[in-house]
């Protein structure tokens, strides 16, 4: 049985079945974080807001392409969503703190205006193509598709028969291009997956769509160029892909599991890390960052727990030591209730302790807590 704010074994990973072209581009980053998304339930650290946001309007969106609420129905559709997305966060510990998602979402309200008034139009369209979405064989909403070898696979949002052909469209909740960018391409990672999506869609009904698009919750759809055969190829290495991690599980199972085998599979970078929901236990992350300037990395402290300290606002500060400096970091300003850190019924002096996502402060030993702060009693 797991205890709620103690981390006492890492999951080795499983092989991969199956990678999906939402997925593909991250593997590049770094093997293992893609492995323990797969098989890591929750994960270790609460999912950015945001994303949280975006689940609600996949589900609306979906609920308005498959008909099954009316346009008039959308802003219902979207508080039922809400509720269920929230209600699964509540279950959680690790991601309590970002209820409710219209405070932790800094523009919830313009996020929730945009996709309803899209999903409005996907309903209204929806109507428009008949008595049943998806009648002709291979249009629809959320329709699968995947490889030969089903190493590839995933749902597309939504394919539709235009006068022109066929049409694969993609949702999405945040930004298309990179911030401050002035290019006319969208980011590297969306092409890939739509370029993945015509490869299989071809391999799952023999033909390929004239147009692929990415649609934004607000404003006109944005064209992804696309090269047949590049897609073919593009397809044949995501497949070659998935054999390669296995071959590299099954090698480091064949010669039993330890410290090394995770830190092989991983690459920690600063870029790669900053968004890992896995890294307190990781141990290629740790050795990484306790070779450098730990500026430039996630704002984490690792090491043996000094002291605990009641402030006077009632709040907690707690002393930490990495074994690198003879000082030692301090993070302020805990929240003192075991409901937030459950991790703070099991401190006491010389247990090693990691806390994610504190906020630096402007000398490099002091810290403070976010509302994404996460506390771990490590025992592993």
């Amino acid at each position: 049985m797991i205890t709620a704010g103690v981390l006492a074994a890492r999951e080795w990973p499983r092989p991969v079945r199956r990678v999906s072209p939402s997925r593909y581009a991250a593997w590049g980053e770094c093997w293992l974080r893609q492995l323990w998304e797969a098989c890591w339930k929750p994960p270790l650290l609460p999912v950015a807001p945001a994303a949280r946001l975006g689940t609600v309007v996949h589900a609306v969106l979906e609920a308005a392409g498959k008909k099954e609420v009316e346009a008039t129905e959308v802003e219902a559709c979207w508080e039922q969503c809400l509720l269920r997305v929230e209600n699964s966060i509540a279950e959680n510990w690790v991601e309590r703190c970002l209820q409710p998602l219209r405070l932790s979402v800094p523009d919830f309200e313009v996020r929730r205006l945009r996709a309803v008034r899209r999903a409005k139009e996907v309903a209204r369209c929806a109507l428009e193509r008949g008595p049943r979405a998806g009648a002709t064989v291979g249009t629809g909403t959320e329709l699968w598709v995947q490889s030969a070898d089903e190493l590839v696979g995933g749902n597309i949002d939504l394919v539709q028969e235009r006068p022109e052909g066929l049409v694969l469209s993609d949702f999405k909740t945040g930004l298309i291009r990179e911030p401050n960018s002035t290019a006319s391409d969208v980011k590297p990672e969306y092409q890939v997956q739509l370029q993945l999506y015509a490869a299989l869609y071809a391999s799952s009904f023999n033909q390929w769509p004239v147009r692929l698009e990415l649609v934004p919750l607000s404003g006109s759809p944005v064209p992804v160029p696309f090269d047949k055969d590049e897609c073919v190829a593009l397809l044949g290495r995501a497949s070659a892909l998935v054999r390669q991690v296995n071959e590299r599980l099954e090698t480091a199972l064949a010669a039993g599991c330890g410290p090394a085998d995770f830190q092989s599979l991983a690459t920690p970078s600063p870029s790669t890390c900053r968004y890992c929901l896995f890294r307190p236990a990781c141990p290629a992350y740790a050795s990484a960052r306790g070779a450098h300037d730990t500026r430039c990395w996630p704002h984490d402290v690792f090491g043996e727990l000094q002291t605990c300290r009641t402030l006077g606002n009632g709040r907690l500060a707690l002393a930490v030591t990495d074994g690198a400096r003879p000082e030692a970091s301090w993070v302020r300003g805990i929240d003192p209730d075991p409901e937030r850190h459950p991790a703070l019924l099991h401190l006491s002096a010389g247990c090693r302790v990691a806390l994610s996502n504190v906020r630096l402060s402007a000398s490099t030993l002091s810290y403070s807590e976010l509302m994404s702060t996460t506390i771990y009693v490590v025992t592993l």
